[in-house]
């Protein structure tokens, strides 16, 4: 056999390897997690753990939508609240970054006004200002505007995204020009110029926008921590992670099924946007 062909086998078969390591890595935590959601709660943490429960139960997932507390006692069925709060600051935080993201970007690509250059470079420079740094500013302003422990301030704050307007900028900055001109000239204004011609030619990049900004409110954390104040207006993220408690009895197996069902809404916004996504991805890599 010609060496070089071995040589070219051997390669395919280590990038095969590599490649299935990788997707072991990724894959093992989540088949772990939802395999302890459906395990008796003294079966998750023996070290003889077979590969699939030996006693499947849905005890954790009653005991998830009964109610549960720290000490694994049933009570107030919230999780249910929580869910509905994740996705309603999820998809309002998704619709509003896209809405400003996407028209911010159409002005600092298409229009020229005194300080766009040094008003984007401000945004660009907020971009690197860590939010653990902002939040106590955040917070006291919040407060002074009595807008703690709400929808609004859990939604409308974090959909104000710089990597947003970057983003569409760079998309919209594609866009040819003459296609603006032939709409103005038609006596098309700039909103139905954004809504007839920005918005459709730039839905792969608002695909990759809306998964971006999804995701990271759907995961995050310190933010919903920090603003709300009582338990009914907490996210998955923050509401699971109170489940360990700081007494009594840890119950990990409702913490486990909590997890897997709040890892089903990112799994159907992937596969719904996956064509438009990747489009989004190769868009930026060409230009």
């Amino acid at each position: 056999m010609n060496p070089a062909h071995v040589k070219r086998r051997l390669g395919t078969f280590l990038s095969y390897l590599f490649l299935i390591s990788i997707l072991l890595v990724v894959i093992v935590p989540f088949y772990w997690m939802i395999a302890a959601s459906f395990r008796q709660e003294d079966q998750i943490l023996r070290s003889n753990v077979t590969l699939l429960p030996s006693e499947p139960t849905l005890a954790s997932y009653r005991h998830l939508f009964a109610g549960l507390s720290s000490t694994g006692i049933s009570g107030k069925p919230v999780f249910q609240r929580w869910y509905l709060n994740s996705v309603a600051i999820a998809c309002g935080t998704t619709l509003v970054g896209l809405l400003i993201c996407s028209m911010a970007g159409f002005a600092f690509a298409k229009f020229s006004f005194r300080g766009r250059n040094g008003l984007f470079a401000v945004i660009l420079g907020s971009a690197l200002v860590p939010q653990i740094v902002t939040i106590v500013p955040m917070f006291m302003l919040m407060s002074q505007l009595r807008s703690l422990n709400s929808y609004q301030v859990l939604i409308i704050p974090p959909a104000v995204s710089a990597f947003g307007v970057f983003y569409m900028r760079q998309s919209i900055i594609g866009i040819p020009d003459d296609l603006l001109d032939a709409a103005y000239m038609d006596g098309c204004g700039p909103f139905r110029i954004y809504r007839s011609i920005i918005v459709p030619l730039s839905r792969p990049s608002l695909a990759v926008l809306a998964i971006t900004l999804f995701l990271g409110s759907w995961i995050s954390f310190l933010w919903p921590l920090i603003m709300a104040r009582t338990g009914d207006m907490f996210t998955l993220p923050v509401g699971l992670a109170g489940m360990y408690g700081a007494f009594g009895e840890v119950r990990f197996g409702p913490v486990m099924a909590g997890a897997t069902l709040a890892t089903l809404p990112l799994l159907l916004l992937v596969m719904l946007a996956q064509r438009h996504f990747i489009r989004g991805l190769m868009q930026g890599a060409i230009r």
